[in-house]
């Protein structure tokens, strides 16, 4: 059986194949098929304060083929003008959270969501 390796971005990783109705009490009464493994996909979360560094680790990570997803730039585009969320916070928070160019005052909006528990 292959011995998986790690995936650079210039080295795939090995096809890892696994043996399935083998290793039960009786094999010989069920015969054994090789199968090729599914890829496996591994997800990293990255959590910490502020300057802990969890842009530099996911600028690490994406220079060695990592898909990074930042939650914070998707927070910014769905309240961009014409989302569907835009809408929805204007809606929620009144007017006073829009700027001159339409823009979601993000501060305005976290100083507003945070000191109401109920929004």
């Amino acid at each position: 059986m292959p011995t998986p390796t790690a995936a650079t971005p210039s080295t795939p990783p090995t096809v890892i194949y696994w043996l399935s109705g083998c290793g039960r009490s009786s094999p010989a009464a069920i015969p054994c098929s090789t199968r090729r493994r599914p890829p496996q996909v591994v997800v990293v979360g990255l959590t910490g304060a502020i300057g802990s560094g969890k842009s530099s680790v996911a600028a690490l990570l994406a220079e060695r083929g990592a898909v990074v997803v930042d939650s914070d730039d998707l927070a910014r585009e769905v309240v961009e003008p014409g989302q569907a969320a835009h809408a929805a916070v204007i809606e929620r928070f009144g007017p006073g959270v829009v700027v001159g160019d339409g823009q979601i005052d993000r501060q305005t909006l976290a100083d507003m969501a945070f000191a109401d528990p109920a929004a």
